[in-house]
């Protein structure tokens, strides 16, 4: 038989194999418009994370990783100027300007998970939670950077264990250090280092 010639079925009727064709397509895109507006979901479908999956996701994150691994003490607040609000937003823009956050937090705005000022700190310490350990220690080379004209003093809190060959890389802060947003290293001898 050559192709789109009519053939006769054993009712009488005849078509031609490109009609059929068409119409079995047809009827797949019925199938398809059928299913999508349905609310079934197929694997073509590209389905947008809900608010509550990336909740459950961030917080599938951090039970993975210690909050004594996540948490850093930042010092020498100023009192009654700084509060975790204020603290919150300051570290925010720091981290929004640093281009690999940027890159590869790409859904995260707020690098803070909690801001705990304990009530014997009388403000003037707070211990802060970030979402994971790299941001943690991206953190720790912020020290020295100022708010509300003091230097904030940025480290691990009591009870804090390094563990050897397990430490992250943070992110490249030096963009910020060139801006002079951040302050130049130090080395031991109190000399700058490039």
């Amino acid at each position: 038989r050559l192709p789109g010639r009519r053939t006769t079925t054993g009712g009488g009727r005849s078509r031609s194999s490109e009609s059929r064709r068409a119409s079995s397509q047809e009827s797949q895109v019925a199938k398809r418009r059928k299913t999508k507006f349905s609310g079934r979901i197929s694997k073509w479908d590209v389905v947008q994370p809900t608010t509550e999956d990336l909740l459950v996701q961030r917080q599938a994150v951090l039970t993975q990783c210690p909050r004594k691994r996540r948490e850093v003490y930042m010092g020498n607040l100023a009192v009654g100027k700084v509060t975790p609000e204020v603290l919150r937003e300051a570290i925010a823009k720091l981290f929004n300007a640093i281009p690999d956050f940027k890159r590869l937090y790409m859904n995260i705005v707020d690098p803070i998970f909690q801001v705990n000022m304990p009530p014997q700190s009388k403000g003037q310490y707070v211990f802060v939670e970030f979402v994971d350990e790299i941001c943690a220690h991206t953190a720790l080379l912020m020290n020295g950077f100022e708010l509300e004209g003091r230097p904030l003093r940025i480290g691990r809190p009591q009870g804090y264990i390094s563990l050897p060959g397990l430490e992250v890389i943070p992110l490249d802060v030096q963009p910020l250090r060139d801006c002079k947003i951040l302050p130049p290293v130090l080395d031991v001898a109190g000399i700058i280092c490039p």
